[in-house]
């Protein structure tokens, strides 16, 4: 038996027919507005008490005309119901439903969804509309309260320094990333979702993922990330996770410190040489080896060098070449020119 013939449907409408509480029940209790609208003499439409209490008004106040409820409705949404009005009168299969903003007597917004049914003579002719109105304006003001809050929440989410993915926490897929992440990665969004997190985060790590497969945490610890180029990246990163329409994700978290981690190497590199140095400079403190006869200097590899040279590559100091009076008396002290620099010398 279809719902059409069920015998306490049946039953229900007789009790409307014979019983005018029974439709007041219903249209008090259940709705947020009721009218009825002659299409014959279209001025005249009446409206039910909860129609005009819905939007702040006293019934008493009000008259029954269709240009009263066309004054409050926002004029887009005017346009929008006369034209479904208008293809529903044609065909009937067209339904007649939209949602429309009335003004409230203390100028907000009330949201309604406005539906309603053409009741047709026996050529098929619509000579009345019965319509009703579902005030629907807390649930619109929560939509758009959370618009706002996601508009609010990608703005974070967009404007962070830190490269954020979110990871589907059964398959390891990554359903979303910001735009941080994408530039620290090189691919556009779109290239990144639907790929296996470890083909960017912890390559060593698959099939041994501390959070899933070991069950331990990671909070601002040192790890890689690979870039499109195969580029490996030093990162420090955070993993948390959140439960959401009944799935369970990881929210990874990351700073980019490749430039920093060069620095350090650096820095390690410039602190061994210096280091190198000092030792070097120390030897010179200790028992240097020494020829007695040519004064070469025997360094710690087993070389002989010459005595400057070593001094110089092992001290900030350098040489300057002359020679003594002795050795100048040696060397040039038959010389004629000699002599006579010597005497002349002598004279002075």
């Amino acid at each position: 038996m279809t719902s059409s013939d069920h015998y306490l449907k049946r039953e229900l409408y007789n009790l409307v027919k014979k019983d005018s509480t029974i439709f007041e029940f219903l249209q008090s209790g259940s709705l947020d507005g009721i009218w009825y609208w002659d299409l014959e003499n279209t001025a005249n439409e009446w409206m039910s008490p909860q129609f005009w209490t819905t939007l702040g008004y006293d019934p008493e106040t009000r008259e029954h005309l269709a240009s009263e409820w066309q004054d409050l409705i926002n004029p887009e949404d005017l346009q929008t119901a006369l034209g479904n009005f208008e293809k529903h009168c044609m065909n009937p299969n067209h339904p007649y439903d939209q949602v429309v903003r009335y003004r409230h007597q203390n100028g907000s917004t009330v949201w309604v969804r406005c539906r309603g049914i053409a009741i047709r003579d026996d050529t098929g002719k619509p000579v009345r509309m019965l319509g009703a109105h579902t005030d629907i304006t807390q649930q619109k003001l929560a939509e758009e309260s959370l618009s706002q809050s996601k508009d609010y929440l990608s703005v974070l989410f967009d404007s962070t320094l830190n490269g954020i993915m979110v990871i589907d926490a059964e398959t390891h897929m990554i359903t979303d990333v910001n735009v941080t992440a994408t530039k620290l990665i090189g691919l556009p969004k779109d290239k990144i979702i639907g790929q296996e997190c470890h083909r960017f985060v912890c390559p060593a790590e698959k099939g041994s993922c501390p959070i899933a497969d070991l069950g331990q945490t990671i909070d601002e610890s040192e790890r890689t990330l690979l870039t499109s180029n195969d580029e490996s990246k030093s990162i420090i990163k955070t993993v948390k996770q959140l439960s959401f329409d009944d799935k369970e994700y990881y929210i990874e978290s990351f700073i980019d410190i490749s430039d920093r981690k060069t620095v350090e190497m650096e820095r390690e590199g410039l602190i061994s040489e210096l280091q190198k140095a000092l030792d070097e400079i120390k030897t010179l403190k200790g028992i240097v080896p020494i020829c007695s006869n040519c004064k070469k200097i025997r360094d710690d590899k087993g070389f002989w060098n010459y005595l400057e040279s070593y001094i110089e590559s092992h001290s900030d100091a350098s040489f300057s070449h002359s020679m003594c009076p002795e050795c100048s008396d040696e060397f040039y002290g038959d010389k004629d020119w000699y002599i006579e620099m010597k005497k002349k010398k002598g004279k002075d």
